[in-house]
């Protein structure tokens, strides 16, 4: 179980069976050593392994929350992010994930779950429903060799283990606060459109020539806004095929975008002269 949750490190982990009316939301008492709880979904389905990465823990410290308070979906949020900016040669960051996604909090359920921000729809979700994951987990506690993964030098947790009833509430990024190059990377993210989850997690993911695509694909549509609705159409180029098939000569010619709208008359609006060699 250890190998299969644990990244190839030197850490030294118990992976503790546990009795069917424990909860996840129990304290450690005074003479237990500091451990947390670990849902199994996290790894079986999400591919989260221990220890956690700097932006993993980060991303708790921030939320104030313990691993098992945020809602696998969230996890799933997470996890692709990460993947995504890997994919990218980014560093995953709290400021530009947080530019994409807010706190969402749910009339009587205790998880705390996270969304894209209206406007900013960046990824689906995994699972539109994610559920039977309450009952499955586990207990994780400090080997008998090391407890760095759980602590600092300081000797606090890098992250809540036992869950907070006092959790963040709200979490703004102000983009006149950014670097130049996070406010880069947020425009990068902002040009593709919305990536799959599940795609990152339980597929190959998102190669570089298919994020390269995603971007060009995006970046050509164009909103419209027709009698106070607003379309959203990609252009079709029209090209006067009469102009092709004329050996090794240079033809500029004005292409037309062509649009369909449901309901709306024919739109043709002037593109930028091509060269057609």
């Amino acid at each position: 179980m250890v190998d299969t949750i644990c990244r190839h490190d030197p850490w030294s982990v118990e992976v503790l069976l546990y009795r069917s009316d424990k909860i996840v939301c129990e304290w450690a008492v005074e003479i237990e050593e500091p451990f947390f709880y670990f849902y199994k979904t996290l790894f079986s389905k999400l591919g989260i392994k221990l220890p956690f990465i700097d932006f993993e823990w980060a991303a708790l410290q921030v939320l104030n929350i313990a691993l098992t308070q945020l809602h696998p979906n969230s996890w799933a949020f997470v996890q692709a992010f990460e993947l995504l900016c890997e994919d990218m040669g980014n560093e995953p960051l709290l400021s530009v994930f947080f530019w994409f996604f807010s706190l969402r909090r749910a009339k009587k359920v205790s998880w705390t779950s996270l969304s894209n921000r209206p406007w900013r729809k960046l990824m689906k979700s995994f699972w539109k429903s994610y559920k039977f994951f309450k009952d499955h987990f586990f207990r994780v506690a400090v080997g008998h060799t090391r407890s760095s993964m759980l602590f600092g030098e300081s000797g606090d947790p890098f992250f809540p283990l036992y869950w907070s009833g006092q959790s963040t509430i709200l979490i703004t990024v102000d983009r006149d606060d950014l670097e130049d190059w996070e406010e880069e990377f947020i425009e990068d993210l902002s040009q593709l459109p919305t990536l799959s989850c599940s795609k990152f997690i339980t597929d190959k993911g998102y190669s570089i020539k298919d994020l390269v695509i995603l971007k060009m694909r995006s970046s050509r549509s164009i909103t419209l806004v027709v009698g106070g609705a607003v379309a959203e159409a990609a252009p079709f180029l029209l090209l006067d095929w009469s102009l092709l098939g004329r050996p090794r000569r240079v033809l500029s010619h004005l292409l037309w975008l062509f649009w369909i709208l449901p309901k709306t008359p024919l739109c043709l609006l002037p593109s930028v002269p091509v060269i057609c060699r």
